[in-house]
């Protein structure tokens, strides 16, 4: 449902009558709030970025320097984790890590991340959740115009979908 929704927003909003194109448009990273912002600290050279993936589910995936990151071990909210795969960007090799199936109310969870020596914490990343995802790409504003509007849309799905469930379905009126 949330893919159908978001892709049907995102790429037939140029058609007023079916959707409210404005709704979609206007949402920003003002929007949705600063407090889906993530910190980091230690050493960022091991850390390449976050993105969301969308197959069946959303995922939240995490890449790493594939030779930065050497023999430190990887956990993801608080547990260890194993490397989900490996792709290449300008010749980099990036090592990526997920948190998957994120159900829409899970989409505002903060996840973390750390990497670490033994007990030495090297990298540590908190509070990335699919909507710090969200805020980060509105805040850029540089994503193509497709992923964007797709992006506000799984927003505008879940705020819908939060209000659905907070009203136990129930119209408000």
């Amino acid at each position: 449902a949330l893919w159908n929704h978001c892709a049907y927003a995102a790429w037939n909003a140029h058609d007023a009558q079916a959707m409210n194109v404005e709704a979609v448009e206007a949402v920003t990273a003002e929007n949705i709030g600063a407090g889906y912002a993530h910190t980091i600290t230690g050493t960022r050279s091991v850390f390449y970025g976050a993105s969301l993936v969308f197959n069946d589910a959303v995922d939240v995936r995490f890449y790493f320097n594939e030779s930065k990151l050497g023999d430190y071990t990887v956990t993801v909210n608080g547990q260890t984790a194993q490397p989900a795969g490996t792709t290449a960007v300008n010749g980099m090799s990036l090592v990526y890590y997920n948190v998957c199936d994120l159900l829409p109310q899970q989409y505002n969870d903060g996840h973390t991340v750390v990497v670490s020596d033994g007990d030495n914490e090297i990298f540590k990343l908190e509070n990335y959740s699919a909507y710090t995802y969200i805020y980060n790409m509105l805040t850029k504003g540089t994503s193509a115009d497709k992923l964007l509007s797709m992006l506000k849309a799984m927003y505008l799905y879940n705020v819908a979908a939060e209000q659905y469930l907070v009203t136990d379905g129930a119209p408000q009126g």
